[in-house]
């Protein structure tokens, strides 16, 4: 019991940050919420101990891909798991993105993501009760706060996006969406996008995929998106369900035949 108070303490000494950051970096502002009300410091404790698993499923999964020194992308969601359960705690989203940037600093201290050829990804979420990441201004705070800790962009996915609110299924409401993108995370962050079709109506906030041109939204916002040369450095990955062997392959098949 003693050593998980240590690795907690030590793990919240990290995310306080006292010698790690510059004293104007944004992840600082954890540090005044403790120094403004010190009943804080035990919440915080007790937040820590509650996602240690987390953090060292990250962390492990980090170290054994920068180890093997395979250039990749990690998209990394262990977290955001951990700071819906903080919310629940009675956290508030200001609280929550603030922990979800503090977390993802703790758990990659001591290892060269840049190095190893890692990216920490952000995703956007469908928004729903007591999650994070719903809005696009959600994913820039908690990549802002992160910007010279971690090499980090943004992953968007277009069901969440679609189920989160956000217009992506007429032509100008999508190219409206994609304004909104730039001016908040920017395109040129925006490193992967997941292109699933909705099962569920726009603004629902329910997270159901459905194979592409089948759901909601349909395949022409895909077409859209594949063909924008703002979007030409980031990768497209399908995330649709496999209701029959195949699916996969024809969905990715799909997607392809909508490039020109």
């Amino acid at each position: 019991m003693r050593g998980e108070d240590q690795r907690s303490e030590g793990i919240f000494s990290y995310v306080r940050l006292e010698q790690r950051v510059p004293a104007d970096h944004p992840l600082r502002a954890i540090r005044d919420l403790v120094d403004a009300d010190p009943s804080r410091t035990t919440a915080a404790d007790n937040w820590v101990k509650g996602v240690l698993a987390e953090l060292d499923k990250a962390r492990g999964n980090l170290r054994g891909m920068g180890g093997a020194g395979i250039p990749a992308t990690q998209k990394w969601q262990d977290v955001r798991n951990a700071v819906e359960l903080a919310r629940r705690r009675g956290a508030d989203r200001e609280q929550g993105l603030l922990r979800t940037a503090a977390a993802i600093a703790a758990s990659t201290q001591g290892l060269d993501l840049a190095k190893g050829g890692l990216t920490i990804l952000i995703e956007n979420t469908a928004g729903a009760e007591f999650s994070l990441g719903g809005s696009f201004e959600q994913v820039a705070e908690v990549l802002d706060r992160l910007r010279g800790v971690v090499p980090v962009a943004a992953c968007i996915d277009t069901c969440h996006t679609h189920v989160a609110g956000y217009n992506i299924v007429s032509e100008e409401g999508l190219y409206q969406t994609l304004r909104h993108l730039d001016a908040t995370i920017g395109l040129s962050r925006v490193k992967v996008w997941h292109c699933n079709d909705a099962k569920a109506a726009r603004g629902s906030k329910l997270d159901r995929h459905e194979h592409v041109g089948r759901g909601t939204i349909g395949k022409e916002t895909f077409r859209i998106l594949l063909n924008d040369l703002r979007l030409s450095h980031a990768a497209f990955i399908a995330e649709t369900p496999i209701d029959q062997p195949g699916d996969d392959r024809r969905n990715v098949d799909a997607l392809k035949k909508l490039v020109s």
